[in-house]
């Protein structure tokens, strides 16, 4: 009974532990040293640009230029889906 209740303990005593490294982990994500957001006092498509171009393996520039199709894209979705609700089902876009 003894071994049962201390491996219970240990069991539980290691989910707390496991829960505040995860606490701490995902708080301190998008922040600089000072504590502040990461994203404080830059362009926000930017940082995503430089972000999408990164693991796309594309210039930032590419990455703004397929940012601003696919707002376009969106605008029109909008547009179709408002205007043409008997022959438009919707769209996508297909990335290579």
């Amino acid at each position: 009974m003894k071994n049962r209740l201390s491996g219970k303990a240990t069991f539980i005593f290691l989910g707390a532990v496991l829960v505040l490294v995860f606490t701490a982990v995902v708080y301190a994500q998008g922040q600089d040293s000072s504590g502040k957001s990461g994203l404080e006092g830059k362009d926000p498509l930017l940082y995503d640009a430089q972000g999408y171009a990164s693991n796309n393996n594309v210039s930032t520039e590419e990455a703004l230029r397929q940012f601003q199709l696919q707002d376009i894209a969106g605008k029109l979705d909008a547009e179709l889906s408002m205007n043409e609700t008997e022959t438009f089902a919707g769209l996508w876009l297909e990335h290579n």
